[in-house]
């Protein structure tokens, strides 16, 4: 069995076929005409405004399961954090002075007016 350096050296030693006379010039007229097929089928297509309408008027239209799914769960969450956020809300305790917080504390029933308040 030949080694990696027998393989590359047999490979580098290896002339390359030259090609054909006319192949070069046929080769620039197929290249030119698949070029410029190219080209007229993209002079066709709508660019700027009117193509990125169109791309998102068929996303709307002709939506795909994923995103379709995907659009659903983002409204369910929305929709659910809209309604959580309407809940009763919690005070940052350490924010509030000790005349506030007996008054929060008496407000939310946690400590009856007559208890006295413990510093921490």
């Amino acid at each position: 069995m030949a080694s990696f350096k027998d393989i590359m050296d047999m490979i580098s030693k290896r002339k390359a076929p030259e090609p054909p006379k006319g192949f070069w010039p046929e080769f620039d007229r197929e290249l030119g005409e698949r070029l410029d097929a190219i080209d007229s089928r993209k002079s066709n297509r709508s660019y700027g405004f009117a193509g990125w309408l169109d791309g998102i008027s068929f996303a709307f239209f002709q939506p795909k399961p994923v995103l379709a799914a995907a659009m659903f769960i983002l409204a369910l969450n929305i929709v659910l954090f809209s309604f959580a956020s309407r809940g009763p809300t919690l005070v940052s305790v350490a924010l509030l002075s000790r005349d506030d917080l007996a008054e929060e504390l008496v407000l939310t029933d946690q400590l009856s007016s007559g208890e006295n308040i413990v510093d921490f």
